[in-house]
């Protein structure tokens, strides 16, 4: 399978393990829909603040499976370091529990 095929995979196991814990993820869902799975994924990653949906998985120990953390798990669909950064950056403060940080001066 190509990168884009499994970026989708985890995408959808990620919303299914949130939908378990009482979760809807609905600005993601919506985005993806939107967007793409891609585009939503650099999207957030590159928001500056920490979006209320990485704060809910924290919260839900499933930081593993959010947005930011398939930037690291997919890093041929994400060549801009920017985004790359960013991305581990807040997933960072949101296991630091910095989750109402903001990311700009």
């Amino acid at each position: 399978m190509d990168d884009k095929t499994l970026l989708d995979a985890f995408i959808k196991e990620s919303l299914e393990l949130s939908l378990t814990k009482g979760y809807t993820a609905p600005v993601f869902r919506r985005m993806v829909a939107d967007y793409g799975t891609v585009e939503a994924v650099r999207r957030l990653a590159e928001a500056d603040v920490l979006q209320s949906g990485l704060r809910e998985l924290a919260k839900l120990d499933l930081l593993d499976w959010s947005a930011e953390a398939a930037v690291d798990k997919f890093p041929k669909l994400f060549p801009n370091r920017l985004t790359r950064e960013s991305a581990q950056f807040k997933l960072k403060l949101a296991r630091d529990g910095h989750h109402d940080q903001e990311l700009t001066d």
